[in-house]
């Protein structure tokens, strides 16, 4: 087994991850995006850096891992 750790909000660094995974473990079978960040309170108490960190994390880190798996899928 392998670890892998990479800021999933930043494409740079998915694509990096992907590249670096398939030349140690080869082509792309299967994902699981289990990424997420939970910040406490209420969408009203929420600041917009955490707003942001939030989205950044949990939607559009799913986006870009699921971009780049495909990719290698295809």
């Amino acid at each position: 087994a392998e670890a892998f750790v990479c800021d999933v909000g930043d494409a740079e660094q998915v694509d990096a991850l992907f590249d670096h995974a398939e030349r140690a473990l080869g082509p792309v079978t299967a994902l699981v995006c289990g990424a997420g960040v939970l910040i406490k309170g209420g969408v009203a108490d929420l600041t917009g850096e955490e707003w942001d960190r939030t989205i950044a994390t949990n939607l559009t880190g799913a986006f870009l891992c699921c971009r780049r798996a495909f990719r290698s899928m295809r």
